[in-house]
């Protein structure tokens, strides 16, 4: 894949990111689509409708490109890696359409533990992170390999981070806002906007970095 098409393919991703934001905005507080139906087809804090699966085929996207990039490189640590990487973001897919995490969240908040978040919501960000963490221990030589690679590790790494970012940091302030019922609806709005932009966004620069590197590894193959 040339390096013009791996540009397109981010930049159509970007596109259609944009594309729910504003369908959002539009049917949900700009003009208030009087039908319930269209109003939660583009939620972006809904479940089950176009943002969730855009997201959800990103993810599995990142769980092919992993695999695929995997089974092309000759580094015995790398390849496990990103293996591992792989099964990650198939997990995450499937998280995104199944509830996974709402439902770890359903669970605690039945019991009588102490907790971060109010009524023990986002407890799954506890668990999560220590999960990773430990994989990451047992990983650590693939995790080092990775970081010593150079093509797409920065833009994989960014990608990344405001993945996480969306995810964890939005998704914790998004807690504290619907808890405290005095917060202001536009906060809401903005929370709920970036949230799901930094998610998206970041899947995307995830895809482009991972065909980076298929595009490196095919062109090294071809050379040899």
């Amino acid at each position: 894949m040339k390096t013009i098409e791996k540009k397109l393919v981010l930049k159509w991703l970007i596109l259609f990111n944009l594309i729910l934001i504003v369908l959002y905005l539009m049917s949900n507080y700009i003009f208030m689509v009087p039908l319930c139906m269209i109003r939660r087809l583009f939620d972006l804090n809904g479940e089950a409708n176009i943002p969730t699966w855009f997201s959800s085929t990103q993810l599995f996207s990142l769980f092919v490109l992993s695999i695929i990039y995997s089974i092309q490189i000759e580094n015995e640590h790398l390849r496990r890696f990103y293996f591992l990487i792989g099964l990650v973001f198939l997990f995450f897919s499937a998280d995104e359409t199944s509830m996974i995490h709402e439902g770890i969240t359903f669970h605690f908040s039945k019991l009588s533990i102490h907790s971060f978040f109010p009524d023990a919501h986002g407890m799954w960000i506890l668990v999560y992170p220590i999960i990773l963490i430990i994989l990451g221990c047992i990983f650590w030589k693939g995790l080092l390999a990775f970081w010593n690679e150079k093509t797409g590790r920065a833009i994989f790494i960014i990608g990344a981070v405001v993945f996480v970012a969306g995810g964890v940091g939005f998704e914790v302030f998004g807690y504290y806002l619907s808890f405290y019922q005095k917060a202001e609806p536009m906060l809401h709005i903005i929370e709920v906007t970036a949230e799901e932009s930094f998610e998206l966004l970041g899947q995307s620069l995830m895809i482009y970095a991972l065909l980076s590197k298929l595009y490196s590894t095919h062109t090294n193959t071809s050379s040899g």
